[in-house]
């Protein structure tokens, strides 16, 4: 089954889709008269929220009639949320899998206590995690952020999932701190995106993943391992100052990537990286176009087309 839902400031005709997963038991899921209704979605089992004969119920959060619920959702949310506070205030294993949500976010200094799901979450909005604080493992798997992301200073203590999910807009994780393993792997960033002072302390993963706008990863450091491996910058990358610290280099960096921007005068700064293994400095390197192509020895099988070094 697929959900639609309006883009922000996009106009009614256009919608973006996820997919939802069924527990086999609601299979086909339509609601039959005289029976009680239930979500329908895998693993919930929910009120169903407004069901009508013939549909596939689902319940407010599940729901995709965005527009509908909006007012309602609200007052749900809210509940949903104290409801999973512990004694401490915190957000308690907080599971919002494939929750359709119609208003803005903000969990900005949040606690987060257990471990956190936001697996195939659709957030129609803004949505805002600047300053919290989580302690289990994060899975944003297959999210969708349709509004502007910030997860600037936020600190992520253990494993962080982004695999598949999708950045519509203007997204930051401005100095976050990522204390374990940070997978990107074919996620889509398609806003202008920063991870500028970051740090990654674990496996850095962003393998197949495609940056439709500007990237910032300038004065990041990666202290363990850093994958960019069929990574497409398709605009304009910057890694100026950042720190590679300890990193394999025969294993790990920009793989098979590719540089597809073609403007004029774009480049990607890459002055100076410090790769500590092993240990070299390299110096300013400003990719630009009609000029030699890059060194071999730092990078492995990357698609130079439009993209040299100065």
């Amino acid at each position: 089954m697929h959900v639609f839902f309006p883009l922000p400031n996009t106009g009614a005709s256009v919608y973006n889709t996820i997919t939802l997963y069924r527990d086999s038991q609601f299979f086909p899921g339509e609601l039959m008269m005289g029976t009680m209704a239930t979500c329908s979605f895998e693993r919930c089992s929910r009120k169903a929220w407004k069901p009508v004969a013939g549909e596939q119920p689902f319940c407010i959060f599940h729901s995709q009639k965005v527009d509908e619920k909006r007012d309602e959702f609200e007052k749900a949310w809210n509940e949903f949320l104290r409801d999973t506070r512990d004694s401490e205030g915190k957000l308690f294993n907080l599971s919002c899998r494939g929750f359709i949500i119609p208003i803005n976010v903000n969990f900005s200094s949040e606690q987060f206590s257990g471990h956190t799901y936001f697996n195939f979450t659709s957030f129609t909005g803004h949505t805002y995690f600047n300053d919290a604080k989580f302690t289990g493992h994060i899975y944003f798997n297959s999210a969708l952020f349709s509004g502007k992301t910030y997860f600037t200073n936020t600190t992520f203590p253990g494993k962080i999932y982004f695999n598949n999910a999708v950045f519509f807009g203007e997204t930051s994780f401005k100095n976050a701190h990522f204390l374990w393993d940070a997978y990107f792997n074919s996620t889509q960033f398609k806003g202008e995106t920063s991870f500028s002072d970051a740090e990654f302390s674990g496996e850095t993963l962003f393998e197949s993943t495609t940056f439709f706008q500007n990237v910032d990863f300038e004065h990041v450091v990666f202290s363990k391992s850093a994958h960019f491996s069929k990574t497409v910058f398709r605009e304009e990358g910057f890694f100026t100052g950042s720190h590679f610290l300890g990193v394999d280099m025969s294993n790990s960096l920009f793989i098979n990537c590719s540089f597809k921007n073609v403007r004029k005068n774009t480049h990607y700064n890459l002055k100076p990286i410090r790769w500590e293994k092993p240990e070299v400095w390299w110096q300013v390197w400003k990719y630009r176009k009609r000029s030699k192509p890059i060194p071999p020895t730092s990078f492995a099988n990357i698609d130079t087309r439009g993209i040299l070094a100065a």
